[in-house]
């Protein structure tokens, strides 16, 4: 008996939500060999690592129609957590977008002033190789490079295109708030530029 209109729509909304709440966590982008030293990461630092970075993605806390926090949300949040200086140094080498941009995250907000901040955001924006999908919201990502998702989500750096930091976040965490113009003005530029250039930059290679 064939399928009423209804029935059909039905299947395609449970199918709909069944893909945006597990596919882009676990296969949508795959999983490459990696290439990366792991010599000095601890073996559960290790396994969290390559199984958040398996979607080269990084995502909110509530992800698809349903609005369910992912697990890769929570390992990303572990790894933040726990992982430590030494481990963070050598994971910037990692040929990840998503694992990348967690580490300069983390270093950036573990620094000790403005000025090794302003470093780490100057050196996540020479990085023009590597990419990843930053699933906000519904089920489709956006595709970010590295140093722009450290200015535009973590760095905040003042400008008319860009959301305000929330207003929850704490002062000690604004932290172009303590940077020169000078320094913002820098930063900018090398921003707009790597903007402009983004789609001659990306080989797919990369985003895996």
């Amino acid at each position: 008996m064939p399928l009423k209109l209804r029935e059909y729509i039905y299947l395609f909304l449970v199918l709909g939500l069944l893909a945006c709440n597990e596919a882009p966590q676990e296969t949508i982008y795959g999983h490459k060999s990696w290439n990366s030293d792991w010599s000095n990461i601890r073996p559960a630092m290790k396994d969290s690592i390559e199984n958040f970075g398996r979607s080269n993605a990084i995502s909110g806390t509530a992800v698809g129609p349903a609005g369910r926090t992912p697990r890769s949300w929570y390992t990303r949040q572990w790894i933040i957590k726990n992982v430590t200086q030494e481990e963070l140094e050598q994971l910037k080498t990692n040929p990840n977008g998503a694992v990348k941009a967690t580490v300069y995250e983390t270093l950036i907000l573990r620094s000790s002033g403005p000025e090794e901040q302003y470093n780490l955001i100057k050196e996540a924006l020479a990085d023009s190789t590597y990419f990843f999908s930053l699933n906000s919201g519904g089920c489709v990502g956006e595709t970010y490079m590295v140093g722009e998702y450290i200015v535009e989500h973590v760095a905040y750096l003042p400008q008319k295109s860009m959301s305000p930091p929330p207003p929850s976040l704490p002062s000690d965490l604004r932290i172009t708030d303590s940077f020169t113009q000078a320094q913002i003005d820098d930063l900018l530029q090398l921003y707009q530029e790597r903007k402009r250039n983004k789609w001659e930059y990306f080989d797919e290679r990369n985003f895996n």
